[in-house]
């Protein structure tokens, strides 16, 4: 007899069944197999903006199979606006010098992820001027952020590098300006 069911996650991600089998001379085997059930995963990330810039944010998730799929944002963050640009790519415009986050879900067919969140440090132009321009012998005229890369200015001096501060912004690159 064979019982039909559809394997949902939400309530429950691990089936077992019984298969036998019984081949033309009356001998059968019985196994019990395990079936996990698989979801999209909705992959959070954290990033950093620049107050009153506007950032662009592609949300992304780990398919569970080959159907499309849709990204819903299911809170606001607190601290600046989300707008959607299409499925998945939203821009944001922090407003407030202060970490933000917000959560979204991935549907992918009849599937829902677990939510997934999204953290955004934002910062002013004021803490990227207070940024110590020395350490060990670099040393920048200036240094900018456009949200998504950090500009340096014409290097002084250049025995060694080290700026752990840069590690929470993102990503930066060096502009030798001669």
């Amino acid at each position: 007899m064979i019982n039909k069911t559809e394997f949902n996650y939400n309530t429950k991600n691990k089936y077992t069944i019984c298969v036998k089998s019984t081949d033309s001379y009356g001998f059968s085997i019985e196994k019990n197999l395990i079936i996990y059930v698989s979801i999209p995963i909705a992959n959070g990330v954290n990033l950093s903006a620049l107050i009153n810039t506007i950032k662009r944010i592609v949300l992304t998730a780990t398919p569970a199979s080959n159907k499309p799929l849709e990204f819903i944002v299911l809170s606001q963050p607190k601290y600046g606006t989300l707008n959607q640009v299409s499925n998945g790519i939203y821009d944001y415009l922090p407003l407030v010098n202060k970490v933000d986050s917000f959560q979204y879900i991935v549907k992918q067919g009849s599937m829902t992820s677990l939510p997934g969140t999204v953290v955004i440090y934002n910062f002013s132009q004021e803490d990227i001027d207070n940024i110590p321009r020395r350490q060990g012998t670099f040393t920048f005229d200036s240094i900018t952020f456009d949200g998504t890369t950090w500009t340096f200015g014409t290097m002084r001096t250049e025995n060694f590098f080290r700026f752990i501060e840069f590690n929470q912004f993102g990503n930066w690159r060096f502009i030798n300006e001669q």
